[in-house]
């Protein structure tokens, strides 16, 4: 083992070829040696704890050559002396031997070249938000308790002429932005806010995000596929703002989806089922709450005048 593990030193340190790396993969090099040495040393300490106390040699201990050295084995930091030999800062070692220490397959990988640290590190966080998103949504969920995700379609009141006006009223109570704030309930610490808004009304939203405690995140688009009515435009859209508070993850690579969302409008403020199937799918482990809901939907808590 000794021996081997000099030999390997040898190669990682004189038979690579460093200029025909890739940055990352002179990382992974340097952090083999920086094992390999580290390795080395703690075998000569230990020999040379074996010759002074009167132990014995330990079994796999290295080859008489290199315990006839150890009065000038100078003693160094390991990683910082490896770093300055390869040119690397001290934080890229640190980072090979987190990815090492998570997944043995993705530090191999760079060590080939086929993958970057950035990557390996992407794909190690991506497995372990999947875990906790697949141990939490095994977890029964109540439909009771602090919501972790709101949905909110507020009751916007509109200053149309009063013709106007009336139109909506007759479809449900309208609220102004203070009204619509003590409707809110508690949430918890970590919240995740999906807010509908009209173009018209889309100064109020942000408003109501900040009075909430929320913080602007984005926005998606609502193409309802027909036309309605609008001074300036005839409204076709409506928009879907995104607001977080505490430490929120946005969705994993793979269930980010168009900002566009294309479904035909049917009932007076019936939203799209496509996006209740895209939060569902993609947050299958938060504690969800729709405000203003005008159906029952299994999974939800509903607050609302219609059910």
């Amino acid at each position: 083992m000794a021996d081997r593990d000099e030999a390997m030193l040898w190669i990682s340190e004189n038979q690579l070829g460093r200029r025909n790396l890739k940055p990352d993969q002179l990382v992974a090099v340097a952090y083999v040696v920086q094992m390999l040495r580290s390795e080395i040393a703690k075998r000569l300490r230990a020999v040379k704890g074996g010759l002074t106390g009167g132990i014995g040699r330990p079994k796999n201990s290295l080859s008489d050559a290199s315990a006839d050295k150890l009065s000038d084995e100078p003693k160094t930091d390991t990683r910082a002396a490896v770093a300055k030999e390869f040119g690397i800062s001290e934080r890229k070692l640190k980072e090979m031997r987190t990815i090492k220490k998570k997944s043995k397959k993705l530090a191999t990988e760079i060590l080939e070249g086929k993958k970057t640290i950035a990557q390996a590190k992407r794909e190690i966080k991506t497995e372990e938000r999947k875990k906790i998103i697949e141990q939490k949504s095994n977890e029964p969920k109540q439909e009771i308790g602090i919501p972790e995700l709101i949905l909110a379609d507020p009751p916007w009141r509109y200053d149309f002429a009063e013709t106007e006006n009336r139109k909506i009223e007759n479809q449900y109570e309208t609220a102004g932005i203070d009204e619509i704030v003590r409707h809110f309930p508690q949430t918890a610490d970590d919240c995740v806010l999906f807010l509908w808004a009209t173009a018209p009304k889309l100064v109020e939203a942000i408003r109501l995000i900040e009075l909430l405690g929320f913080k602007y995140k984005t926005n998606a688009v609502w193409d309802k596929q027909k036309i309605g009515m609008g001074y300036w435009f005839r409204g076709q859209h409506e928009l879907l703002l995104v607001a977080t508070k505490g430490n929120v993850h946005p969705p994993m690579e793979d269930q980010r989806c168009s900002s566009v969302f294309s479904e035909p409008r049917k009932q007076h403020s019936e939203k799209p089922e496509c996006v209740y199937k895209w939060i569902e799918s993609t947050f299958p482990h938060l504690r969800k709450l729709e405000m203003y809901a005008r159906t029952s939907r299994p999974g939800w808590i509903q607050h609302g005048n219609e059910i």
